[in-house]
């Protein structure tokens, strides 16, 4: 797995470089190889000061790429922790998604394939 973290704002601490690497290999690793050549993660966290009451914010992002295929997800938070989890979460859901879509279609032409060689009296 090529796995970058970075952070702005403040220190990058092992931390929460285990806190992102748990996370992902906790909820991506059920739904696809994370030690395969053609997935690489892009992750960080940024700590900014909030305009009207100047409370810490904390922007979490992660990028996903699976064999050219990109996934992207963005929150923002006041605990830099929950919005680890939440971004990590939302790209579950994406990826989930996606290769729900996948499995669906190919159900779908296996059917038609099906269908046809039932006209054709296979």
């Amino acid at each position: 797995m090529n796995f970058n973290i970075q952070s702005r704002g403040f220190d990058l601490t092992e931390a929460i470089r285990s806190r992102f690497e748990d996370s992902i290999r906790n909820k991506l690793g059920k739904i696809i190889d994370l030690d395969a050549d053609n997935v690489s993660l892009f992750a960080e966290v940024e700590k900014t000061t909030g305009a009207n009451n100047g409370e810490d914010l904390y922007h979490a992002q992660l990028i996903v790429r699976i064999s050219g295929d990109e996934h992207y997800s963005k929150e923002e938070m006041h605990d830099m922790y929950m919005a680890i989890d939440k971004v990590c979460d939302e790209i579950f859901h994406i990826v989930n998604k996606k290769n729900d879509k996948e499995k669906d279609l190919e159900r779908r032409e296996g059917k038609k394939f099906k269908k046809m060689l039932r006209k054709l009296g296979l």
